[in-house]
């Protein structure tokens, strides 16, 4: 349990070996809530981030990278000297996660291959943050925001209806990858078992994008481009649109509203229960944010009572066989009820 007073991540150790943005945001969101984040950077220039877009006037750094490293320390070493990795090697046999975003295979080549990590540093939480994962056919490629936000279709659907796609005017899918890979590893954190965690840009913009992926596979429906409108299917029962309009509605439904039910006990391991981090985390058996009823039949958007198929289960970590992973899955077309 953490000291009163205390962050709520006082003394989780963090080695920040990531560039640019996702990977420095991740380790950022942990340093805000109190984690002790060691920033690694080749001493030759650092990260790129320092000299990328609008630069602070006091100091010429870049003001993104003075918010993606916020709250870190920082350590300049050269992996590609003995002596240096020699640190790195002690610096991780001491921590508790590792944020890296080299392309997949290069940490194996610098002799530090998340299996020889584990075995000298059994807790160590891995988070591994790439354009398309750690395998598969495109996982050699270099993979950037653009491509995440084409791919995923995000682009596809931004727009006026007579307009061209439309990229976002921000960093949206490292910001949103970074999120998801700061609560990826806390889930790992939480779990007191070390173990890596598979983040990739395309699969975190898939999961912003709702059923619209579903919705062509099961329904053959395209959704078009809607301007500032909002496509609001609130049908019990597959009804095709309107040729070319979609359901746009510039009003937002009602939530939907779960019965109240307690959460369920983090699940035991083996291992020992993780400390300061892992023993300060305690399950509520009644979140206050989990009230109400199910909408009454009838009403707007309400749960169909008879669906026609049980919903899909799309589950976000499946353990699989060594080394120990969180995947961190958003592929709604595979959706199945098991690892």
């Amino acid at each position: 349990m953490s000291e009163p007073g205390a962050a709520p991540l006082d003394g989780l150790r963090v080695i920040d070996l990531a560039t640019v943005l996702a990977g420095p945001n991740c380790a950022r969101y942990l340093a805000d809530f109190g984690a002790d984040v060691i920033k690694v950077e080749h001493p030759d220039g650092g990260d790129t981030l320092r000299r990328m877009a609008w630069l602070d006037p006091d100091d010429g750094t870049s003001l993104f990278f003075k918010l993606a490293n916020r709250n870190k320390r920082f350590v300049t070493l050269d992996l590609r000297h003995a002596d240096d990795l020699a640190v790195l090697r002690r610096l991780l046999a001491e921590a508790d996660v590792l944020v890296e975003n080299l392309r997949p295979g290069k940490l194996e080549a610098l002799g530090l291959a998340p299996d020889d990590l584990l075995a000298a540093n059994d807790r160590l939480v891995i988070t591994r943050v790439t354009g398309f994962g750690q395998d598969g056919p495109y996982a050699h490629r270099a993979g950037f925001a653009t491509l995440a936000e084409a791919m995923s279709g995000f682009a596809a659907v931004n727009g006026e209806p007579d307009g061209a796609p439309m990229l976002p005017p921000i960093a949206l899918t490292d910001e949103l990858t970074a999120i998801v890979a700061a609560f990826a590893t806390m889930v790992a954190v939480h779990s007191g078992v070390g173990q890596v965690v598979d983040v990739n840009l395309l699969e975190s913009m898939l999961h912003i994008m709702g059923p619209v992926v579903s919705a062509y596979d099961r329904l053959g429906y395209v959704q078009p481009r809607l301007g500032s409108g909002i496509p609001t299917p609130c049908r019990a029962t597959p009804t095709a649109p309107p040729t070319g309009t979609g359901w746009p509605s510039r009003r937002r439904p009602s939530r939907w509203r779960h019965g109240s039910s307690p959460w369920s006990a983090p699940a035991t391991t083996s291992a020992s229960p993780r400390s300061p981090v892992g023993s300060s985390i305690a399950p509520r058996s009644t979140p206050s944010w989990r009230r109400g009823s199910p909408s009454a039949p009838g009403t707007r958007c309400s749960p169909p009572s008879t669906p026609s198929r049980p919903p899909p289960r799309l589950s976000m970590t499946c353990p699989r066989s060594s080394p120990t992973r969180t995947w961190i899955s958003a592929r709604p077309w595979r959706a199945s009820t098991a690892c």
